[in-house]
C-alpha cells in the first residue's frame, strides 16, 4: 500500500511485516521528522528507516515504496482554482500519478525515466513531471536513498515559467 504523508498530518498506519511493525506516525517517537517512517524491531527498538525494512544478518535491507509528502500543495491549488478550465482532468491525472509514484521503488533518476520517459531531471534531485500533458508541471525533490518524494510546486505552465524549479 502506498504511503502519502502531509507535513503535520497525524496519520497513523500500522502494518506487520514479518517480525517488524512499521509506523508511519514518526512524531510518536519524538525526534524523527514527520515524513519519516520508523520501523521497530522485535525488541521494540526504532531503526528509523523509511518504509518496511527486513533485518538480514544484521544489515537492513529496504523494501520500501516511495513516500510522497507535500500533497497539500496540489490539493490547495485544486481547491483555489476549482472552476478553471482543465482542472477536473488535471485532478484525475494527478490522482493516477500519485498512485503510480506511491507504488514506485525508484533508486536513481534512470528508474524515474523508465517510468516516465518525458520527465525532466534537474540538478539536486529535482524532477519535473507533466500532469495533463504539459499544462500543469509538478516540481518535486527526491531523496532516493530515503525513498521520499516531496512536492515543491504545482501550477500552470505560465506559473511554472516564473519560478526557478531548482530552488523552489
Amino acid at each position: 500500500m502506498p504511503i502519502f504523508i502531509d507535513h503535520g498530518t497525524p496519520a497513523l498506519r500500522q502494518s506487520t511485516l514479518g517480525s517488524l511493525q512499521v509506523l508511519d506516525h514518526a512524531r510518536s517517537l519524538g525526534s524523527v521528522p514527520n515524513f519519516t517512517a520508523a520501523a521497530l524491531d522485535v525488541a521494540g527498538r526504532p531503526s528509523f528507516a523509511v518504509g518496511p525494512s527486513l533485518p538480514i544478518f544484521g544489515i537492513w535491507c529496504h523494501t520500501r515504496l516511495m513516500i510522497v509528502i507535500g500533497t497539500e500543495v496540489v490539493r490547495s491549488y485544486f481547491a483555489k482554482n476549482a472552476g478553471h478550465r482543465g482542472i477536473k482532468a488535471a485532478r484525475s491525472q494527478y490522482e493516477v500519478w500519485l498512485e503510480i509514484v506511491g507504488r514506485a521503488r525508484w533508486r536513481n533518476p534512470e528508474d524515474v525515466k523508465a517510468s516516465y520517459p518525458k520527465v525532466s531531471i534537474l540538478k539536486a534531485g529535482r524532477i519535473v513531471f507533466n500532469i495533463k500533458g504539459n499544462d500543469f508541471p509538478l516540481v518535486s525533490a527526491v531523496q532516493y536513498r530515503a525513498g521520499v518524494l516531496a512536492i515543491r510546486f504545482f501550477g500552470t505552465h505560465a506559473e511554472y515559467d516564473k519560478i526557478d524549479a531548482e530552488t523552489v
